[in-house]
C-alpha cells in the first residue's frame, strides 16, 4: 500500500512522540521536519529540518501533506495559527490516529488531530480540527471536542460532554456527564468538574472549583 508523505511542523516532544509512533505504525513517509525556531540543525531525529519557507521552495502541495505538531502553549493559540498558514498556502492536513485506539466510526471531524494509544471515542462523538487526544483517554459517547483542544493522558469525559475550542485539559482529570468546558478554559491535573464553566476560566481540585482567568498567559 502507498503511505502519504508527509513533513512534521515541530521539532519539540509532540514531533519525537510522532516521528516515535510511525516508526512503529509505518503509517507514513516522513520526508522531514519544519520549525520556525533560528539556527535549526540540520537534522532532528536523523532527518532533514528546513524552516517553512525553505519547505515551502522545495514542496509544493501535491509533493505532500502535513502534520503539526506543536503542543498546548497559550491555550493552542500557535498550533492554530500554523494551521492556518498550512492550510491557507495550499496543503493538506492530514490526521495520526494510532492503530492501538479505537474511534468510532465517522467521529473524526476535523483535520491535523492526534489520536494516541489506548484512547477510546465513542460513538456519536465529535472531534475537530487540530484537537490531540493524549494516551488512555475515554469519550464515551456524544461528546464534542472542539478544534485546538488539547485532552492529557487518562482523561475521561461523561457522556453527552463537551469542550469547547482552545481549552486544556490536565492528565487524569474527570468530566462529569452532560457538562460543557468553555473556550479557553485550563482544568488542572486530577480535576473532577461537575460544573459548567464559562470562557476563559481554570478550574482545579476535587470537586473542581473554578474561577476567571487569563488562560492565554497561564503557563501549565
Amino acid at each position: 500500500m502507498t503511505r502519504d508523505k508527509i513533513v512534521i511542523y515541530g521539532i519539540g516532544s509532540l514531533g519525537v512522540k510522532l516521528f516515535e509512533y510511525n516508526k512503529r505504525d509505518n503509517l507514513f513517509e516522513i520526508l522531514g521536519f519544519v520549525d520556525d525556531k533560528e539556527n535549526l540543525e540540520p537534522l532532528f531525529c536523523g532527518l532533514p529540518t528546513m524552516s517553512y519557507e525553505q519547505f515551502k521552495s522545495k514542496y509544493n502541495p501535491y509533493d505532500c501533506k502535513v502534520f503539526i505538531a506543536i503542543g498546548y502553549v497559550k491555550c493552542n493559540y500557535f498550533r492554530e495559527l500554523i494551521f492556518h498558514r498550512v492550510i491557507n498556502d495550499g496543503y493538506e492536513l492530514v490526521n495520526y490516529v494510532s492503530p492501538n485506539s479505537i474511534c468510532f466510526e465517522g467521529v473524526l471531524k476535523g483535520h491535523n488531530i492526534l489520536v494516541c494509544d489506548n484512547v477510546f471515542v465513542g460513538h456519536g462523538s465529535i472531534i475537530e480540527d487540530g484537537v490531540i487526544l493524549s494516551v488512555g483517554c475515554t469519550l464515551s459517547h456524544e461528546n464534542t471536542i472542539e478544534r485546538f483542544t488539547f485532552v492529557s493522558s487518562c482523561v475521561v469525559f461523561g457522556g453527552y460532554s463537551k469542550a469547547k475550542r482552545n481549552s486544556f485539559i490536565g492528565i487524569h482529570s474527570t468530566i462529569k456527564d452532560g457538562i460543557t468546558i468553555s473556550e479557553f478554559n485550563i482544568v488542572g491535573a486530577g480535576t473532577n468538574v461537575l460544573k459548567s464553566t464559562e470562557s476563559y476560566s481554570l478550574t482545579v481540585g476535587n470537586p473542581g472549583k473554578t474561577r476567571k482567568a487569563d488562560t492565554l498567559n497561564i503557563t501549565i
